[in-house]
């Protein structure tokens, strides 16, 4: 499977991390921990723009770039739904992009790593298609919460992407993904304080688990990976996970950071599209995308350009 395109959205809107820690009360040592260990600046905030609006906009770029004629499933990456009882926004995308005869459906078991499920998904369902059949995964997230933090990752961005894949050759190819879920963690956010204690002694052993099953898969090492496209999660934790998998830390793709933050299954989306405007990946490199569940869940995927 490939990567045929892929589009994103992030509000112009960036309120500075100082200003949005004293709107929610944080002392002052607080919001130095965001910017000197996080590694945050601005937290981008869709400012008058519904959940529904916020999801369609990196949709529309692709489909003014491309076909959707082929389009055989619209999977959707959905953390945190944000619509009303009896209301769907993949209904009304399906009415917008008049898509009748494809498959709209949400995956979200593995929240923010989800996104891994929908590639590994769309590889499984395109299968069975013909070559030309495409599915377009896409990804948002508009934070509801008043502090829109989430424990270990204390401040989240709204934005979205969105990705059309087929079997098509195309520019990237999917070579190994994987999900893998710790259930001792299964209670994310609500773990006890032993619970937590555990998972940060065991976190970096996890993650390198899987991201190792995903790269036995496509028959890499990490020696052969040019670039790590990672949720925009802490600079600090980032660097550390850097160290313990033996690379050099300049191989983690975090410009994003600073003025994105944390935007759940969309982070990984969003910094290939970045990635490659600014030319940091070249014909022939591999690349890892990787993303943490706050339910004990990990993904990653691993691609030739």
């Amino acid at each position: 499977m490939f990567i045929q395109d892929v589009a994103s959205y992030i509000p112009e809107n960036r309120i500075p991390i100082e200003e949005y820690g004293a709107q929610i009360n944080l002392a002052p040592a607080q919001i130095q921990v965001l910017m000197r260990y996080h590694g945050l600046r601005k937290v981008p905030v869709a400012k008058n723009l519904s959940y529904e609006e916020l999801t369609f906009l990196p949709v529309r770029k692709l489909r003014a770039r491309c076909d959707f004629g082929r389009v055989r499933y619209v999977i959707h990456v959905c953390v945190n739904p944000a619509w009303p009882y009896a209301h769907s926004a993949l209904g009304a995308l399906k009415e917008e992009l008049e898509l009748w005869d494809a498959q709209f459906f949400s995956v979200g078991m593995h929240e923010c790593a989800s996104t891994v499920e929908a590639l590994h998904l769309a590889k499984i369902l395109l299968a069975d298609e013909g070559e030309d059949a495409q599915a377009l995964i896409l990804a948002s997230d508009w934070d509801f919460r008043a502090t829109r933090g989430l424990p270990g990752i204390p401040v989240c961005g709204d934005g979205s992407a969105a990705m059309l894949v087929s079997n098509q050759p195309g520019d990237h190819e999917l070579l190994g993904a994987t999900n893998t879920t710790n259930i001792e963690f299964a209670s994310g956010i609500w773990k006890s304080p032993k619970e937590e204690i555990d998972y940060q002694k065991r976190f970096f052993e996890m993650v390198e688990k899987n991201i190792r099953l995903t790269l036995d898969e496509a028959k890499l090492t990490m020696a052969d990976v040019k670039l790590v496209l990672p949720l925009n999660s802490s600079l600090t934790s980032l660097w550390m996970l850097a160290r313990h998998l033996g690379i050099d830390r300049e191989r983690f793709y975090t410009k994003n950071l600073e003025e994105m933050t944390h935007i759940f299954g969309a982070d990984v989306m969003i910094n290939l599209e970045s990635a490659l405007k600014e030319g940091a990946l070249k014909k022939g490199d591999h690349y890892l995308m990787f993303l943490i569940g706050a339910s004990g869940s990990f993904g990653s995927a691993a691609f030739r350009y």
